[in-house]
């Protein structure tokens, strides 16, 4: 057999070594491969200052002396076995320069022994017969135009779980979430990182499987019967990552031949227990990049969300931005949003959210509410994500002012509110139906509050909300963005009016009162001669209490007069003729 350092499938001489080697997984790790007739795997591994690697396992009673590593150029060993079977553990025993032996997890294995268990496994995967060809077409179909991006931002580990609290099989989940996704109207999942991970309360962003799904709930296979039945109920799936650093877990890449070879020596992020990469060494860049690209067509992901990637490397985001336009641009199109996201401040904006809960929940603050944050733009994301909710931190629920019926009509205002501002919009898994307690990853969701009418009455807002929103592109077109006025935004009263506009001319306007008091005959300048209330926060099926304005409102002499109860929103529509 004629190896080589590099063997890329796709057209060009390319190597580790060189930057935009960014489908090394196909010739990196093990695969199963043939050699003098025989079946087995073949394992590649770049160490480039290892004095000896061997391949170890149940195979061989994880005796370094059995299965000795030959040194190609650029750091890569590579060894045959013959008579290896799927879902055999295995690892790399490293002999350092400082004549240590390190026992390390296989960088580009694909599937992984579920912790506590450190192990690679052996995984073919190749055999699954995909079924979202229509989601696939449709994405196509659809580059250039705008699309609705309204995201639930699901943990997997924490959403649903099983009457004795253990988590689910990935195709069980499946059987769950995808009818719960569309029937509450979101256009997408959101999932946090599923890259093989030690410790569950890092919630995957302490990675150190960068292309092995976590086996926590199952095989890649199961992964692909999940993502796959999503698509074809038509919800795209995007997955976040960390991919500025990795797991400073022994096993991991810390150290992995005895040298940072992975990473920046010394660094260390001050928010997490991670080392981070070292993006100037290629066979690093290569490394993160390709995994990008692995999960997004391993897995057919829409989209990606990197969580920093090299921020402070232009030139490296310039090339994973060029490549993955080249590559998915019809993926990145339709979501919206690019395949991956360097500048997390610039498309993830979570101060807009986190700032504007901290002023309306805090009646003495008489600013006007616009004035506490910068406006958000048609391109960002505006997410009441997980780090919004996770304890220590309150519910998006507790968090709102006055008693508990208070409370939801805040939290329900606000969604509004969200909704109908410009941006992209993302909500934690719980949310939608009124989670009292903080989001715990160790535990399941409460779903048991659904008992309750006044939980089920939440939910519905969410849905109904969800499906208006769908249904108005006036709400998520980006030349509609462009129209968004303020109207009125009165810190006082705590009262704020905003208007967006159609495409067609058709005039919507929400007006939101964020006082315990509420607020009587509300004049609002119009143009029209018609008003209909599409959606009202207080509608009694919602938790609410029947007040405020409701059904057609016809202005005098070119105001429109409203009234609006404590904590509370509504959204209207112009029904005249419309005029651009």
């Amino acid at each position: 057999m004629n190896l080589k350092p590099y063997a890329p499938t796709s057209s060009g001489k390319k190597q580790l070594s060189v930057p935009g080697c960014y489908d090394c997984y196909h010739f990196m790790g093990a695969h199963p491969a043939e050699e003098n007739g025989q079946a087995g795997w073949m394992f590649r591994v770049w160490a480039p200052n290892a004095r000896a690697v061997s391949v170890v396992g149940d195979f061989n009673g994880w005796d370094p002396t059995r299965h000795p590593m030959d040194r190609s150029h650029g750091g890569i060993w590579y060894r045959f076995i013959p008579g290896l079977h799927q879902y055999d553990p295995y690892q790399y025993a490293i002999h350092t320069i400082r004549g240590e032996w390190l026992y390390k997890a296989d960088p580009y294995a694909f599937h992984a022994a579920t912790r506590p268990g450190t192990a690679s496994k052996l995984y073919d995967l190749s055999g699954y017969h995909w079924g979202d060809e229509c989601w696939t077409a449709y994405r196509k179909r659809v580059v250039g135009t705008d699309q609705p991006v309204n995201l639930y931002e699901v943990h997997l580990g924490s959403w649903r779980r099983t009457a004795e609290g253990q988590v689910m099989n990935y195709r069980t989940i499946a059987s769950y979430l995808v009818p719960y996704v569309k029937e509450m109207g979101y256009t997408g999942v959101l999932l946090l990182p599923m890259g093989e991970h030690p410790d569950d309360e890092s919630l995957g962003y302490q990675e150190s499987g960068y292309f092995a799904v976590t086996s926590r709930f199952g095989t890649p296979t199961d992964f692909m019967y999940l993502v796959d039945q999503l698509h074809q109920a038509g919800i795209s799936v995007v997955m976040d990552s960390s991919s500025f650093g990795f797991s400073r877990a022994s096993f991991a890449l810390g150290q992995f031949d005895g040298t940072p070879c992975y990473g920046i020596p010394s660094a260390k992020d001050p928010n997490m227990e991670l080392e981070r990469f070292d993006f100037s060494r290629p066979e690093v860049e290569n490394f993160v990049v390709s995994s990008v690209f692995f999960w997004m067509k391993t897995f057919h992901l829409d989209g990606f969300f990197g969580t920093s990637i090299a921020v402070d490397n232009l030139p490296l985001m310039h090339r994973v931005s060029a490549a993955l336009r080249q590559e998915f641009p019809y993926r990145a199109e339709a979501m919206g949003t690019p395949s991956i996201v360097g500048d997390t401040g610039r498309f993830w904006y979570s101060a807009w959210v986190k700032r504007m809960l901290s002023r309306i929940t805090n009646p003495q603050r008489t600013d006007p509410i616009f004035q506490c944050v910068k406006p958000s733009t048609p391109f960002c994301i505006l997410p009441i994500s997980h780090d919004i909710v996770k304890a220590p931190r309150p519910s998006l629920v507790a968090r709102m002012q006055g008693d508990d019926a208070t409370k939801f009509a805040q939290a329900r205002a606000f969604y509004l509110f969200l909704l109908t501002h410009p941006g992209r919009k993302l909500t934690m898994m719980g949310t939608e139906f009124g989670q009292w307690n903080s989001w715990n990853c160790l535990q399941s969701l409460d779903w048991h509050l659904l008992q309750y009418d006044f939980y089920q009455r939440q939910q519905r807002f969410f849905r109904d909300a969800n499906a208006l929103f769908l249904a108005t592109p006036a709400l998520w077109e980006l030349r509609a963005a462009a129209t968004f006025q303020v109207v009125r935004d009165e810190g006082v009263d705590q009262t704020m009016v905003y208007k967006r506009l159609g495409t067609d001319g058709t005039e919507y306007y929400t007006a939101v009162c964020f006082s315990l008091t509420g607020m009587e005959d509300l004049s609002v300048p119009v143009h029209g001669t018609s008003y209909e209330v599409l959606l009202s926060t207080d509608s009694g099926v919602y938790g609410g209490m029947n007040r405020g304005s409701k059904g057609t409102l016809t202005p005098a002499e070119g105001l429109l007069k409203l009234s609006l109860p404590p904590m509370s929103a509504v959204l209207l529509k112009s029904t005249d003729s419309p005029s651009l």
